[in-house]
């Protein structure tokens, strides 16, 4: 799928603290729309609505906590293409729900976490007094395909234990304190909670593809490209051959996702990249240090494809969201 150009703006890439409240479906929908994504809202008939959304964005990140009263939240699929291939993850505090998406529906209680594609028709149904952890982030900071991320949505993840009670307790703890933190620390925070989500999805996805050996390629696909980003000699060619296919077959496959080998390759290498040119830790790494360290060669085409990504240079870029965490 294509990607839109968009500036990336300091403010939003460094910090922003998010607090409001609404008392009509209207209010919650507009304020929805404006800070997490564009959906409805259904109230059961004969109740009033009470509801709250407290957190902070950084690098596009939102961690907030929510405390509603019973409803709905419903995007069907005119509202899904108004967004720019995001996901949703929320950790159930309090309460109950139930999430559809992609013909799967996932009963939620106190303590489960559940994902959904922001770019997919869903529905949330909230029961009476829930409260949660929301985690709305944009796709690309998942090593991820959107066609893969799929398989997961709308799948109840127990937050008790094993992996999915490591994530549970560090997001619940991110979430409380991310307010407190300078920018830059909570900067570095956010990485490795998005680092942890991507290791979550990764987890479920062995889970719910085991015995598909589809499936279990794609996987092997994903990880090895993964794996050699910083080497600029990776090639379709080579990715063919360390997964025992042919190179037309692994073209097949990528054009099955909607995208090419090389596009993938390269929207993996610019988002790791970008993440680098934001950490103050490596300021003393020039964008062409940085660009080679990713796998672009050429510093004069890594600033061409990165300004066609973000919007601006990779320096000014740099320069922007560095001023504002040091705020």
């Amino acid at each position: 799928m294509p990607h839109s150009r968009r500036r990336h703006r300091a403010d939003e890439l460094a910090s922003l603290h998010v607090r409001a409240r609404a008392s009509s479906p209207a209010e919650w929908q507009e304020l929805l729309s404006r800070v997490l994504v564009p959906c409805s809202v259904r109230v059961p008939h004969g109740r009033e609505l009470r509801a709250e959304l407290a957190g902070r964005r950084c690098d596009e990140v939102l961690f907030a906590t929510l405390v509603a009263s019973a409803h709905c939240l419903e995007r069907d699929a005119a509202l899904a293409t108004q967004d720019e291939e995001s996901c949703v993850l929320v950790l159930l505090a309090r309460g109950s729900a139930r999430v559809r998406q992609g013909g799967r529906e996932a009963e939620l209680s106190a303590g489960d976490l559940v994902l959904c594609d922001s770019a997919r028709p869903s529905s949330i149904e909230l029961e009476d007094e829930l409260a949660a952890v929301v985690i709305h982030l944009p796709q690309r900071m998942l090593d991820v395909p959107a066609e893969t991320l799929a398989r997961v949505t709308a799948v109840r993840i127990d937050g008790s234990q094993g992996l999915g009670g490591t994530v549970a307790q560090f997001l619940r703890g991110v979430t409380s304190t991310l307010a407190r933190l300078d920018a830059s620390t909570a900067l570095r925070v956010t990485h490795h909670a998005t680092d942890l989500v991507t290791t979550l999805v990764e987890h479920e996805l062995g889970l719910v593809e085991r015995g598909d050996s589809f499936a279990e390629l794609c996987r092997r696909i994903d990880t090895y490209i993964t794996a050699n980003l910083a080497d600029p000699t990776l090639s379709p060619e080579r990715i063919a051959a360390a997964c025992y296919i042919s190179t037309r077959y692994l073209h097949a496959i990528f054009h099955r996702r909607g995208t090419t080998v090389s596009r993938w390759v390269r929207e993996r290498r610019l988002e790791h990249a970008r993440r680098e040119l934001l950490c103050p830790t490596t300021t003393r790494r020039s964008v062409a240090q940085v660009a080679a360290a990713w796998g672009f060669v050429d510093p004069s085409h890594f600033s061409k494809v990165f300004r066609e990504r973000f919007g601006t240079s990779p320096t000014r870029y740099r320069v922007e969201v560095q001023g504002a965490t040091a705020v």
